[in-house]
């Protein structure tokens, strides 16, 4: 697999104009932080507005762009609404709380925005057993913000609670027939394996950051992220207020080496959608985190303000039992397929 480089470290587009460099986002989600951070990159010595900041480009303009040396520096400011309950990774299921998380941590395996899975903290992964066992080389080196190695053991952990129903993980629903508690084991000191209930070929997209909740905590996480946020992330959590928003620096101990570019991040929590937009208009901040797309849509293409719109990550799974009948039977698994519309 080919090296990826994290969306919070990608470099900033070249090139000095009078605009100030904004984006919406039409969707929402934590993702949406990580695509608006890989448009954006890091601006000049200065927060990303006026003539430091550059403008977003699009075509072959923004392919030769992207090539060029990147710039360091720079804080991204970003508007959001604030989260409605505490931010945990455990819990957590709104927008602006997995966007906060996912600055400070990480997950084993990134889910690209074409849907492709890219190694994080793990660098390979393989099926045994017939898809029924998976095993996960952690990548070397790797330390938590306050210099605590991950290994397995760390990684187990982190499942193990999101396993536990006293933990009323938001992920359990995700892992459901899939992977139950006690199924996650060490090999090794880096080699960590999950024995699942039944084979299931697109088990690395549940361990993904397409399972919001699957970041790597610490073996003694205790709910309280906010008063201790440490992870193996690009950034530290410098201060959070649930009423007014949170602020970001870069994290010295990240893994990537000279990453990520920009100096920080500042979130400000807006209370309701109308004064969000208010203020990426005034340039009072870079980009939102979460937006509307009635609202957004008709800015596209209107000054400095880019509409970034992706595809969601959303699916209904409709899944057959070919063990029970009626769909041990190939001709009533065919019916089905021709019952249905793919393209649409």
């Amino acid at each position: 697999m080919r090296e990826f480089p994290h969306p919070f470290n990608r470099p900033a587009l070249p090139g000095a104009t009078d605009l100030t460099r904004r984006v919406l986002l039409a969707g929402t989600g934590g993702g949406a932080l990580s695509l608006l951070l890989a448009a954006c990159g890091a601006g000049g010595g200065a927060p990303l507005t006026g003539a430091d900041s550059g403008a977003l480009q699009s075509g072959a303009d923004a392919n030769a762009a992207a090539s060029a040396p990147p710039r360091r520096g720079g804080t991204l400011r970003a508007g959001s609404p604030p989260p409605p309950t505490a931010v945990d990774p455990v819990t957590m299921y709104d927008g602006s709380a997995i966007a906060i998380v996912q600055l400070v941590a990480d997950y084993l395996i990134w889910l690209d925005r074409d849907f492709t899975l890219k190694p994080r903290l793990a660098e390979k992964w393989e099926s045994e057993d017939g898809g029924k066992r998976w095993a996960f080389t952690l990548r070397k080196g790797v330390t938590f913000s306050d210099g605590t190695p991950l290994d397995a053991e760390t990684v187990k952990a982190s499942f193990d609670r999101l396993l536990d129903p006293k933990s009323k993980s938001a992920a359990l629903s995700a892992f459901d027939t899939v992977l139950a508690k006690g199924g996650v084991s060490v090999r090794d000191a880096a080699t960590v394996v999950f024995t699942l209930e039944r084979a299931f070929s697109d088990f690395p997209y549940l361990v993904s950051a397409g399972n919001y909740n699957a970041v790597i905590l610490k073996k003694d996480y205790a709910g309280d992220f906010t008063k201790k946020p440490i992870g193996t992330g690009p950034f530290l959590l410098e201060s959070y207020d649930a009423s007014s928003g949170a602020t970001f620096t870069r994290n010295p101990k990240y893994w990537e080496p000279g990453k990520p570019y920009l100096d920080g991040v500042k979130i400000t929590f807006y209370a309701d959608d109308q004064a969000d937009l208010l203020a990426l208009q005034s340039g009072e901040i870079d980009a939102q985190i979460l937006s509307r797309p009635q609202l957004v849509g008709p800015l596209k293409g209107l000054g400095d303000i880019t509409v970034d719109q992706v595809q969601g990550t959303g699916l209904t799974a409709f899944t057959l039992r070919t063990d029970r009948p009626p769909f041990d039977r190939k001709e009533a698994r065919q019916a089905v397929a021709y019952a249905l519309d793919p393209p649409a």
